[in-house]
Order: structure tokens, then sequence, then C-alpha cells
């Protein structure tokens, strides 16, 4: 096969660019040096941000977490003293969804 022109062009093109003295190498090499040393402290930075993040979240999960527990184990403590108030025959108490106080709700009634 023969080489068609825009591959020639990009042989020109990056043989243009590989030919730098050693000056202008030193140079470009050296600003991209800088480059990534200012881009490692934004990682830096952005690393910490998101730890930071991740940390918090974690201590809200373990929050929520320790509220559950708590609530389970005052929920057994009150069925505990509830079946000890009511007698060592009586039948344990159904659990129910809506909490103590809360008003009950009403259904009307069908009419046909």
């Amino acid at each position: 096969m023969s080489k068609t022109k825009p591959e020639e062009n990009q042989e020109e093109i990056q043989e243009e660019e590989t030919k730098l003295s050693p000056e202008e190498y030193a140079k470009a090499r050296a600003a991209a040096i800088d480059h990534l040393k200012k881009e490692i402290v934004y990682l830096k930075v952005e690393k910490e941000y998101e730890t930071l993040i991740a940390d918090v979240e974690e201590a809200k999960t373990r929050g929520i977490t320790m509220i559950a527990q708590r609530a389970q184990f005052f929920a057994r403590q009150n069925q505990a003293q509830a079946q000890q108030q009511a007698g060592p025959g009586a039948e344990p108490e159904a659990q129910s969804e809506v909490p103590a106080g809360a008003p009950k709700t009403t259904r009307p009634l069908k009419t046909d």
C-alpha cells in the first residue's frame, strides 16, 4: 500500500514536534514538572476533602445505627415491663405499628 497524503502530513508534524533543541526540551520538561506539582497539590486537597466526606457519612451511619439499636432495646424493656404488670398468666401483647398515645384512625363505613 502506498502512503496517502494525510498520513505523510502526520509523520511530518510528529517529526517537527520531536525535533527540539536541548534547551527547548529542558524548558518544556520544567514546565511539565511545574504543572504536575500544581496538580499534586490539588489532588492532595481533593483527597483530603473526599476522605472527610466519607468520614462524616460513616459517622452519620453509626449514629443512625445506634439510635435504631437503642430503640429496639427500649422497646424490649417496655414489652417486658408490660408483661410483668399484666401478671404471670397473661398472654404477651401483640406488637402494634402505631406508637402508644397516637390517635386512632377511623375508617368510614361503606354505604350501598
